[in-house]
């Protein structure tokens, strides 16, 4: 998925915002509190160049939707619902794959709050990505 700024900017607030709804997940005494506090405080988040952020989207995600498995390899990223059901996308590098895997499962999942876009992914999957 290719961004351009502005639209970066909308989903990285779109992510911010569904974290800080879904900040009870982590305790008090949870290392991810921490992060989740810095969320908070500032307005523009990374989260698409930042595994620190990103990391904490993916474990509410993960939480939230009882996501029974994540399966990465290389580009490829797969949360699993169960058996058959689940989201998954590639991207340039693993950190891209997994954004544009949060914003496929978070337009599909998160009813709250309304996509700043639809997803748009144009990168196919091809005999490598099973591997």
């Amino acid at each position: 998925m290719i961004l351009n700024t502005k639209e970066k900017k909308a989903l990285n607030k779109y992510f911010r915002d569904f974290v800080i709804a879904n900040k009870n997940y982590f305790h008090d005494d949870d290392p991810e509190e921490r992060t989740v506090k810095k969320i908070q405080k500032h307005e523009d988040i990374p989260f698409h160049k930042s595994w620190e952020y990103l990391m904490v989207l993916i474990q509410l995600i993960e939480q939230k939707y009882n996501i029974t498995n994540i399966e990465t390899h290389d580009n490829y990223v797969r949360f699993s619902l169960g058996e058959f059901d689940g989201f998954q996308d590639k991207g340039m590098t693993k950190l891209k794959a997994f954004y544009s895997c949060c914003f496929k499962t978070l337009e599909e999942l998160w009813k709250d709050q309304k996509p700043p876009f639809n997803y748009d992914s144009h990168e196919p999957f091809d005999e490598f990505d099973l591997k």
